[in-house]
């Protein structure tokens, strides 16, 4: 189904450049004979030539997530921090990754991202929020981590790692796909950045060394 619904999305995104084309060339046409009045039959089209770039939640609810968002989630992160130092509550950032997604091809890798971010997106409530990192790479801000502890969390990232880790059941030919997660929480914001936050969390995705517990 998520295979099916990429394949008609990137289809439509192909066709759009020479639909453009067409649309203004109509419109402009229908402007010279019938004036300006024309230019309402135009608009249902333009609405369907130029969606907006966003993932479905649970409940028909949509959520804005495009590539690249480490800025957006550090802002949001940071916005979070001033407000939890004026009312203390604990502050929480998960990140999850998909190890050996470096090793696979562009088109397959595409996706992989559109279909995790279609999971993660369905199993969040609304006042939570989903960033698409780049690379494999997803985080997430919880709406409320009020009474959060370290145990808490750790059970928030192990959840959101096996709904991810889900979607990958379809994808299982190629080797070396596999969901890591990491999580940051800072129980008595300080001075740490939103950035500061997420390299913690991201590095916390990483396998342990070989030469820890031993």
């Amino acid at each position: 189904m998520h295979q099916a619904r990429y394949a008609l999305r990137s289809a439509l995104a192909a066709m759009r450049g020479p639909q453009v084309a067409i649309l203004a060339l109509a419109l402009g046409l229908a402007f010279a004979w019938f004036g300006p009045a024309s230019l309402a039959l135009g608009l249902p089209f333009a609405l369907v030539l130029f969606p907006r770039k966003t993932a479905t939640h649970g409940s028909g609810r949509r959520r804005r997530v495009t590539p690249g968002q480490m800025a957006e989630m550090a802002a949001a992160l940071d916005r979070r921090l001033r407000n939890a130092r004026r009312t203390r509550h604990p502050v929480l950032c998960v990140t999850l990754e998909i190890a050996g997604f470096d090793g696979v091809r562009d088109t397959l890798g595409e996706r992989l991202v559109t279909t995790c971010l279609d999971h993660l997106s369905h199993r969040l409530r609304r006042e939570d929020a989903l960033f698409d990192l780049g690379s494999g790479r997803f985080g997430v801000i919880p709406g409320g981590a009020r009474g959060m502890d370290t145990a808490a969390a750790q059970r928030l990232a192990a959840r959101l790692q096996a709904h991810a880790a889900a979607c990958l059941s379809g994808f299982r030919r190629d080797e070396g796909l596999a969901v890591a997660s990491g999580f940051c929480l800072e129980p008595q914001p300080g001075t740490r950045s939103g950035r500061a936050m997420i390299a913690d969390s991201l590095a916390a995705t990483a396998p342990p060394s070989v030469h820890e517990g031993g």
